[in-house]
């Protein structure tokens, strides 16, 4: 009796520690994993493969002619150090102040194999970018903010579907406002990833398990090919802004450096219990019992909880240039609009130099209620979008006689900017 009470007690505490958080591995869509956030045990939601739509490929590197577009945003590099750009942006995400307009629970819509149960309540006050799938950032976010901060979920309540993000794309919209790296893709220094990241020192890339394949290596595959000891050696590298990658088949969860705490024997040689990283990330859990945020902010973890629990070290290598260069963005449109096109098939292609996080196109009629409204998001690596194809989401054809006004703003990580704003008039 004494040994089955025991295992019901380990059973309800391990259950209320549990984290959940979404990773993507190149072409692949997202895999999800819940994780005890201080044990081994892990469920998973196998890959699936991903439509590429819109365009996901990055323009050339050549100079921009301004004049080749009809319109034309310049979005200037942040100054400062990289890795106070990247935090400080992580942490306004989490710290972004809303009230729940109505009582709603963040499920999934479909079958998920991990849990998501949020529920939020009317009036109550709220902090950080929700828990979604579906990669925002905060400006995006804040889009459907009205002036008294009173957030409807939006465009429903579904995990896969509310304004939001997850423990990964939360950091790769991050890591956005200094290089235009991808959702879609490992945060892991695969091939088609060493531009922009590595692995700390001492630790190497670990030869594949799959000679047909050079990226099939995982967690184990690193601690086993550099020994335990690099590992920690290499978690003392780590800095604000860096990666904890947990990385296992088909799943994976991500966690933002804060700081770095070492403690060393007489001798020298790390004391993995007494040393920890401190870390930012975005859950699927409430960060407390306020059930106020789902952002776990400084929360430290041991070397050796880290490393039990397979979180390999990662940083950005644009973090150890000597004179880093970030880039000047943009947003860029090729065609434009006019009453009368409008009436007939929408015009013009979305352009930028970064990655596109979202296009919302709305019509609104002499009062200023929408009446039509599209938003393309979710995007993973789309950096054209055509608006042509989204004429028919907006309902033109529905629309009653009268004046209207239709406008299209589309955004990056850095923010949005209205590219368009069309009066037209229906007969």
């Amino acid at each position: 009796m004494k040994k089955l009470i025991f295992l019901v007690l380990s059973l309800i505490v391990a259950a209320s520690v549990l984290v959940a958080c979404g990773s993507s591995e190149e072409d692949k869509v997202e895999a999800t994993e819940t994780v005890n956030a201080l044990g081994p045990s892990v469920r998973t939601e196998g890959p699936k493969t991903e439509a590429e739509t819109p365009a996901a490929t990055k323009p050339e590197a050549e100079p921009v002619k301004r004049e080749d577009y009809d319109y034309f945003f310049d979005f200037k590099a942040p100054e400062g150090n990289p890795r106070d750009i990247v935090y400080d942006y992580m942490y306004a995400m989490s710290q972004i102040k809303w009230t729940a307009a109505e009582s709603w629970t963040t499920t999934w819509k479909g079958e998920g194999d991990f849990g998501v149960n949020l529920s939020y309540e009317k009036g109550k006050t709220y902090y950080g970018v929700p828990y979604a799938r579906t990669n925002a950032t905060l400006e995006e976010f804040e889009l459907f903010l009205p002036a008294n901060k009173r957030f409807t979920p939006t465009p429903s309540p579904y995990y896969e579907e509310i304004v939001g993000n997850h423990c990964s794309s939360s950091m790769v919209m991050s890591f956005q406002q200094i290089i235009p790296l991808t959702y879609s893709g490992s945060l892991k220094p695969v091939t088609t990833r060493t531009e922009y990241l590595m692995f700390p020192e001492p630790l190497e890339v670990p030869p594949s398990r799959n000679p047909n394949n050079p990226d099939d290596w995982i967690s184990a595959t690193v601690f086993s090919h550099n020994g335990q000891e690099a590992v920690f050696e290499a978690y003392t590298k780590l800095d604000k802004g860096d990666i904890l990658y947990k990385s296992i088949d088909g799943s994976g969860h991500t966690r933002m450096v804060s700081k770095v705490e070492v403690s060393r024997s007489v001798a020298g040689k790390i004391i993995p219990a007494r040393s920890y990283v401190y870390c930012l990330e975005q859950t699927n859990a409430w960060a407390d019992s306020k059930k106020e945020s789902t952002w776990f902010i400084d929360r430290k973890y041991t070397f050796s909880q880290l490393y039990d629990t397979f979180f390999m070290p990662v940083t950005l290598k644009i973090y150890h240039e000597e004179n880093p260069v970030i880039e000047d963005a943009y947003i860029a449109m090729k065609g434009k609009n006019t009453p009368e096109t409008i009436k007939k098939m929408l015009n013009g292609t979305i352009e930028s130099n970064f990655p596109l996080a979202y296009a919302r196109l709305t019509i609104t009629d002499k009062d200023g209620k929408i009446v039509g409204e599209h938003l393309e998001y979710y995007l993973t690596k789309s950096f054209k979008i055509n608006l042509r194809n989204f004429t028919y989401k907006l309902g033109l054809d529905k629309l009653e006689p009268g004046e209207y006004t239709f406008n299209c703003r589309a955004g990056i990580a850095r923010g949005g900017v209205d590219i368009e704003t069309v009066k037209f008039t229906i007969d």
